[in-house]
């Protein structure tokens, strides 16, 4: 699992390098081991071996990501301090803690809040937010042996289940990418190539693809397309 959440994050960088120079320049040097390891137990939760590899990969970027632009958004992959300063801040400390629960009790098991319960995952376990996606958070959910991926919704405190693991997330953005799912035009912005991202995501994610997962891609697919169309629209 290591060596291929590795290998997405160094096409990235080699993408980055060739496309974005400026983005490649924006990531912070990993952490060790031993430093990310004892980051969680600070908050007193368990580090599963994907957060260590991510986070002796490189520590977070300076800022955010502007070739992000689809899925996920625009966004910036955050350094641990700030990771553990949010949960400390707003949820260790906070006695409301429902917002982090990965099972809402009040909802039947077909929502998608409680989307982790089709894939077998029965019990609540605690998330942490790991990029910033404006008032949306990548986060992930924090046991000792998994890392599935939501996007949380800070308003209405929405959780979907996008990726099945931290290592299916970058496989799917780096894929995207190398297959032309993410099509870089010629003014640098990028254009998404709806079936073939779909494709993409269903390859990586299959533990999602017949679940609610995959009624949220296709929202986001269909609000992309539309974006883009107005777009061409605009300048046509």
């Amino acid at each position: 699992m290591s060596e291929l959440l590795i290998n997405s994050l160094e096409y990235l960088i080699s993408f980055f390098d060739d496309y974005f120079p400026d983005e490649e320049r924006i990531f912070l040097p990993g952490l060790s081991r031993e430093e990310v390891i004892n980051a969680f137990q600070s908050i007193d939760l368990p580090c599963p071996d994907e957060i260590i590899t991510l986070y002796s990969w490189r520590n977070g970027t300076s800022s955010g990501f502007k070739s992000f632009s689809n899925f996920p958004p625009e966004f910036c992959f955050m350094p641990l301090h700030e990771v553990i300063e949010i949960y400390e801040n707003f949820y260790r400390n906070s006695d409301d803690l429902e917002c982090l629960d990965t099972i809402y009790q009040d909802y039947d098991t077909m929502n998608t809040e409680n989307c982790l319960e089709n894939i077998g995952i029965n019990e609540n376990h605690r998330m942490i937010h790991f990029v910033n996606a404006g008032d949306q958070f990548y986060s992930v959910i924090v046991t000792a042996e998994n890392s599935y991926v939501l996007l949380y919704t800070e308003e209405g405190g929405g959780q979907d289940l996008c990726f099945q693991s931290l290592t299916s997330m970058f496989q799917t953005i780096s894929a995207s990418y190398q297959e032309g799912a993410y099509i870089i035009r010629e003014d640098k912005e990028i254009e998404l190539e709806p079936e073939l991202f779909k494709s993409i995501w269903e390859r990586y994610n299959p533990l999602l693809a017949q679940g609610p997962s995959s009624a949220v891609v296709d929202e986001y697919i269909e609000a992309q397309v539309e974006a883009q169309n107005e777009d061409d629209e605009l300048w046509a």
